[in-house]
């Protein structure tokens, strides 16, 4: 018997948080900020970033297309205050 596991979208939570705020002061967050401020690995940072761009908090500011130059602003959902 196999049983369906459902997928559950995280809700914002401390993390989240902590990335609003600190778009709100600079005005954008990086993978490499992320990374340093909460102690994750690359991968975790970028699937942390991935998750906040697909529910429309963030989205990618700028022309670079990959690397450390990529940028993260507020996005369409982006929370007001």
């Amino acid at each position: 018997m196999s049983r369906a596991v459902a997928y559950r979208r995280r809700g914002v939570d401390d993390i989240d948080g902590k990335i609003i705020e600190h778009v709100r002061e600079y005005g954008s967050v990086s993978n490499r900020t992320v990374q340093r401020t909460f102690d994750l690995h690359v991968f975790a940072a970028r699937d942390l970033i991935s998750d906040l761009r697909s529910r429309g908090i963030l989205a990618k500011i700028g022309e670079a297309k990959g690397g450390p130059n990529v940028r993260y602003g507020p996005g369409p959902k982006f929370p007001k205050s």
